[in-house]
């Protein structure tokens, strides 16, 4: 069962779906998708997997960490050169608490993935350091 689905939104000037943001460097897919969930019930159920295109940066990583409890998966497809924030997973004392599952997508949707990162970043900003990558 899917508890919430959201993309980014940092460069969107528009108004966002109800419980997200929008137009500001909060914006990130995993932000957006977690802020959907009830607090109660993030933190009385256990075994969350959270699935994401690109690794999680520092901000992303650190929600999760106090989002979730107990035994939590993180998947992601694309790894981030510049901003890998999956230290803060196991760094943390609130993260050593967690039973951490990662791992890196591979196969269809790690290409899908892939592509889908690079069409949105050349779009959205053609002169940053991963579309020029």
């Amino acid at each position: 069962m899917i508890a919430a689905e959201a993309r980014n939104r940092v460069f969107d000037a528009g108004d966002p779906p109800r419980g997200q943001l929008a137009g500001s460097w909060l914006a990130h897919a995993e932000l957006n998708a977690i802020a959907q969930i009830d607090a109660e019930r993030s933190r009385a159920a256990e075994g969350w997997a959270v699935y994401s295109t690109w690794e999680p940066c520092p901000l992303c990583a650190g929600a999760i960490t106090v989002a979730f409890r107990g035994r939590v998966t993180v998947g992601y497809a694309c790894r981030d050169w510049i901003s890998s924030g999956l230290g803060v997973l196991t760094d943390t004392e609130i993260g050593r608490r967690h039973q951490w599952q990662v791992q890196q997508l591979r196969g269809p949707f790690a290409v899908f993935a892939e592509l889908l990162v690079a069409v949105y970043t050349t779009e959205a900003r053609p002169k940053s350091l991963t579309a020029v990558r």
